[in-house]
């Protein structure tokens, strides 16, 4: 996971992952379990799973929350370049 990730786990998907489970939103919910298990999974095709896939993206997201916020509020280091 790269501090991009972990952005749009923070701006994108903590907002929204408690909200409505459905077609438009389980895409948010498989690009999460992507990230944090660096997996390359698929959207189900059935919508029995969609409600299994949101828990376990958003239990993968408490299990990983301090490395997240970590490499979230990491900062970068050295010195600016001049123009």
């Amino acid at each position: 996971m790269v501090k991009s990730d972990a952005q749009w786990l923070i701006d994108v998907f903590e907002p929204k992952r408690k909200q409505r489970i459905d077609h438009t939103t389980i895409s948010m919910f498989v690009k999460a379990i992507n990230i944090i298990m660096e997996q390359n999974r698929k959207v189900p095709t059935c919508g029995c799973e969609y409600k299994v896939t949101a828990q376990i993206a958003n239990s993968l997201f408490d299990q990983h929350y301090n490395e997240i916020m970590s490499l979230y509020n990491e900062s970068t280091r050295g010195r600016k370049k001049k123009s």
